[in-house]
């Protein structure tokens, strides 16, 4: 896979191949690419909720959860925005829920 110093010449290519590398768990791999691209892409939804995913699977959940509540600002209320923020949701509306159910999935907390 190339690596991009720039800004990428197909934005779309370049969002495919993150998700292709956070789906196959290299999630360093993702963060080594997408952070670079930080200023260029920041008002992006799609590249906060990649760089997010990327975040959650190196174990930073701070940074993710700070990277999927500025998806939702940055994204309308959608049925796309719920599936993918769901636990970002849960987690404002219920801060006790345990860290470890956002890395887990396992939504809704039983608690909710």
């Amino acid at each position: 896979m190339q690596s991009y110093q720039m800004t990428p010449e197909d934005p779309h290519l370049f969002f495919a191949e993150i998700s292709l590398d956070i789906s196959r768990g290299e999630h360093k791999l993702a963060l080594q690419r997408l952070t670079p691209l930080s200023s260029h892409f920041d008002g992006s939804y799609l590249f906060n909720l990649l760089l997010a995913r990327a975040h959650k699977g190196t174990g930073n959940l701070p940074q993710a959860f700070d990277l999927l509540k500025k998806c939702c600002a940055l994204l309308p209320q959608t049925r796309l925005q719920k599936r993918n923020l769901s636990p970002c949701t849960a987690l404002c509306k219920h801060p006790h829920i345990p860290a470890e159910h956002l890395q887990t999935r396992k939504w809704p907390h039983p608690t909710l």
